[in-house]
């Protein structure tokens, strides 16, 4: 079965920009055959909200747009979020074209908001978990009870929700077919632009506090023969005691930047291998990486610490908590790897796509129903 010709609202925690997590791929692979509008979530909350009801649609594509809206009050209390979902869910009806007609599904990867599909007119609601411990946040019971299906990234976080598992799918992270093709132009335009750097390690993502700053830092006193290239936006103040790793030229760590999620591609092909230096201490940062896949579909070595989702891909990639042994076999590694390791983390992605995902998630939502939402 094949999700095809539907109506959907992804919901998102996170705004539609050049940096793309699984919300933004999920909107983007649905947009293929369905028209998708994708909703950030509201800003921070300013005192002219009051009085104002900002709301646009922007269209990124024919079949794919953009909905900003901002919270009419602040969320500070729950009551107010309460109010807040109900206004913005009346405002979407009466702002995006046939929602009032009850066909919609909504796709939603937050329970920040729309956290009651049962107050708008769908056809179906969906609460798409990729992100640990929301089961702290206000909203998260309402929506996984409502909600007709839930689809949750892991079975490690599928235990906080087993009580919901009679309209679970757990489906870990995808990835795009997209990403395994390699325009030849393009890849030289990257190859020109990193010459600098020689044969270098690559690390994709976002530089926050979820990394394990205290190993990239060892990077720079162990691996200097070694340059070490880091794409995505510097999210730690200048204040933080490793900021300086990723703003001055003194060491072999060099930050260029963000850049957009469909040029990532090219930049692990031309890498020599990547790694995920994730701090495993901080919660939900020990189940899986969502950059793996792009890696692997390059057929790249990946060094990193121990996933919980990977304990079965030890042939594919170098999985280690103990850092000072990470490092040791970052040092040793020579590159000469076989055609048959390189086209095994390939197939081993390919397995994983947003395509193949899509049909096992359609066929769920064929196969299970739920009678708590409200038509």
């Amino acid at each position: 079965m094949k999700l095809s010709g539907e109506n959907i609202l992804v919901v998102s925690n996170e705004p539609w920009s050049d940096v793309w997590f699984s919300k933004h791929n999920y909107a983007w692979e649905l947009s293929k055959n369905n028209t998708v509008y994708f909703v950030n979530s509201p800003s921070n909350w300013k005192l002219s909200n009051l009085f104002s009801c900002e709301f646009s649609i922007k269209s990124i594509n024919e079949n794919l747009s953009v909905v900003s809206i901002q919270n009419t009050l602040p969320s500070t209390f729950n009551f107010l979020k309460e109010i807040n979902n109900y206004i913005t869910g009346k405002r979407l009806v009466k702002r995006i074209p046939g929602f009032k007609s009850g066909k919609f599904i909504l796709w939603n990867f937050t329970p920040l908001f729309l956290f009651r599909p049962n107050l708008l007119p769908l056809k179906k609601s969906v609460f798409h978990i990729v992100d640990q411990n929301w089961t702290t946040f206000y909203g998260t019971s309402i929506l996984a009870s409502i909600a007709d299906h839930l689809i949750i990234v892991s079975d490690k976080i599928l235990s906080e929700y087993k009580e919901h598992m009679s309209k679970s799918l757990v489906i870990g992270h995808g990835i795009s077919e997209d990403e395994f093709n390699i325009d030849s132009s393009i890849l030289s335009s990257k190859r020109e632009e990193l010459k600098a750097y020689g044969n270098f390690g690559l690390f994709v993502g976002s530089i926050d506090i979820r990394l394990d700053f205290e190993f990239i830092n060892l990077l720079t006193v162990k691996c200097q023969s070694i340059n070490f290239v880091f794409i995505g936006p510097l999210n730690i103040k200048p204040s933080h005691p490793y900021y300086s790793l990723f703003t001055t030229s003194s060491n072999n760590i060099f930050h260029i930047g963000p850049r957009h999620y469909k040029e990532l591609k090219y930049y692990i092909r031309l890498s020599s291998f990547c790694i995920t230096p994730m701090d495993i201490t901080f919660p939900g940062n020990n189940i899986a990486h969502h950059k793996t896949l792009p890696f692997l579909a390059q057929g790249k070595h990946i060094f990193s610490p121990m996933f919980l989702d990977y304990s079965s891909m030890k042939h594919l990639m170098t999985l280690e908590n103990n850092k000072a042994e990470l490092i040791n076999k970052i040092n040793s590694f020579k590159g000469n790897e076989t055609d048959e390791i390189i086209n095994s983390r390939k197939a081993y992605a390919k397995e994983q796509s947003y395509n193949n995902h899509l049909s096992k998630i359609a066929d769920f939502f064929n196969e299970t129903h739920s009678n708590n939402h409200i038509q």
